[in-house]
Protein backbone atom coordinates (compact mmCIF):
# COMPACT_ATOMS: atom_id res chain seq x y z
CA UNK A 1 0.00 0.00 0.00
CA UNK A 2 1.63 3.27 -1.11
CA UNK A 3 -0.46 5.23 1.39
CA UNK A 4 0.77 3.48 4.55
CA UNK A 5 2.47 6.56 6.01
CA UNK A 6 -0.14 9.10 4.93
CA UNK A 7 -2.63 10.50 7.48
CA UNK A 8 -6.31 9.61 7.03
CA UNK A 9 -7.17 13.14 5.82
CA UNK A 10 -4.28 13.29 3.35
CA UNK A 11 -4.98 14.98 0.02
CA UNK A 12 -2.63 12.43 -1.52
CA UNK A 13 -5.05 9.67 -0.57
CA UNK A 14 -8.02 11.69 -1.77
CA UNK A 15 -6.52 12.54 -5.16
CA UNK A 16 -4.87 9.27 -6.06
CA UNK A 17 -7.22 6.63 -4.63
CA UNK A 18 -8.77 5.61 -7.95
CA UNK A 19 -10.56 8.93 -8.22
CA UNK A 20 -12.05 9.92 -11.55
CA UNK A 21 -12.13 13.56 -12.52
CA UNK A 22 -14.97 14.73 -14.74
CA UNK A 23 -13.27 17.97 -15.72
CA UNK A 24 -9.62 18.80 -16.28
CA UNK A 25 -10.09 21.97 -14.19
CA UNK A 26 -11.03 19.88 -11.15
CA UNK A 27 -7.94 17.70 -11.56
CA UNK A 28 -5.73 20.76 -12.06
CA UNK A 29 -7.11 22.46 -8.93
CA UNK A 30 -6.66 19.29 -6.85
CA UNK A 31 -3.09 18.77 -8.02
CA UNK A 32 -2.14 22.41 -7.40
CA UNK A 33 -3.55 22.23 -3.89
CA UNK A 34 -1.70 18.99 -3.14
CA UNK A 35 1.69 20.09 -4.49
CA UNK A 36 1.47 23.45 -2.72
CA UNK A 37 0.98 21.62 0.58
CA UNK A 38 4.11 19.53 0.06
CA UNK A 39 6.20 22.46 -1.24
CA UNK A 40 6.34 21.73 -4.96
CA UNK A 41 5.11 23.43 -8.10
CA UNK A 42 3.69 21.84 -11.23
CA UNK A 43 3.63 22.82 -14.87
CA UNK A 44 0.62 21.68 -16.82
CA UNK A 45 0.85 21.29 -20.58
CA UNK A 46 -2.31 20.71 -22.58
CA UNK A 47 -2.61 19.68 -26.19
CA UNK A 48 -5.31 18.46 -28.50
CA UNK A 49 -4.97 15.48 -30.75
CA UNK A 50 -5.43 16.25 -34.42
CA UNK A 51 -7.89 14.19 -36.42
CA UNK A 52 -6.31 12.36 -39.37
CA UNK A 53 -9.40 12.47 -41.57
Amino acid sequence: DIFYDEPDDSLFKEIFSRQTFTLFKILEKSLKLYVSQIGFKIRIVKFEKENDT
